[in-house]
């Protein structure tokens, strides 16, 4: 049970997560050298020519004392009261609106609506590389995959089909869900940026936990792979990012941000 409550709470974790994703309703301003068209061979070639490249991994955050300090507190709560945030969860997923302030949350009312204002803004968190690794992009026909090593090694198993606007990730294909526009700075890149969003699930609908019960007997897969391009930089990003749970034991659990140089 603690592996399961501890793997619940990196999922509700979620709950309060600014959503950066947006759809693209019309051009953004891009910088002059690079442009992402919406036309996908065109923006593939532009991403990922071939070639061997070193990229950033993109896997360490840093952020104010305060928001910290806020933050285990409030993860503190949810392994507390993880049966309450369950629900909570559940309540969000039916009605779309926030947790109310409850004493459960782990601190005052004041905090809370402190670590809410903390939620909506990003402006004291930044992302930071924690060490670099090569990676080769091969093209072959209409497919796109890649070499690497380390950290990386996901990335060997993902394949890009260029002609089916799809994904491979270990057996799985994802499709094309939508375009990305982030349409600011107010992100942990510090940067506005675009690009394409490929997601599978399994089951394709499913619900978080709302009990203990439902989440032992809890199973569901969710693959990622998200391409695009910093508006300030010029720079590709990928993020591969895979999830399976099986009767409520974490069987895999990995997201992968690299950024090339």
């Amino acid at each position: 049970m603690a592996t399961e409550q501890t793997e619940y709470m990196k999922l509700i974790a979620t709950i309060l997560a600014l959503t950066l994703f947006t759809a693209c309703g019309q051009t953004q301003s891009q910088s002059a050298d690079k442009k992402i068209t919406r036309d996908f061979q065109q923006d593939i070639a532009l991403l990922l020519p071939t070639g061997e490249y070193t990229v950033d991994i993109m896997d360490q955050v840093t952020m104010s004392p305060r928001r910290q300090e806020l933050q285990e507190k409030f993860m503190q709560a949810v392994k507390v009261n993880s049966e309450w945030f369950m629900q909570q969860q559940k309540n969000i997923e039916q009605t779309g609106e926030g947790i109310p302030y409850d004493p459960r949350l782990g601190m005052t009312e004041t905090e809370w609506e402190e670590y809410k204002k903390f939620i909506d803004s990003m402006s004291d968190m930044k992302v930071i590389s924690s060490g670099t690794v090569k990676v080769k992009v091969i093209k072959t026909n209409n497919i796109i995959t890649f070499k690497s090593e380390g950290k990386l090694d996901p990335l060997n198993n993902t394949s890009i089909d260029t002609k089916n606007k799809t994904v491979k990730m270990n057996n799985s294909i994802l499709p094309l869900i939508d375009t990305i526009c982030v349409t600011n700075s107010d992100n942990i890149f510090k940067t506005a940026w675009r690009g394409y969003k490929f997601q599978i699930s399994n089951p394709p609908n499913a619900t978080m936990p709302a009990t203990q019960e439902e989440l032992a007997n809890y199973s569901m897969s969710i693959y990622g792979f998200t391409l695009g391009l910093f508006e300030n930089s010029d720079k590709t990003y990928i993020e591969i990012s895979a999830s399976e749970t099986s009767k409520g034991q974490q069987l895999t659990r990995y997201k992968i941000p690299i950024v090339f140089q």
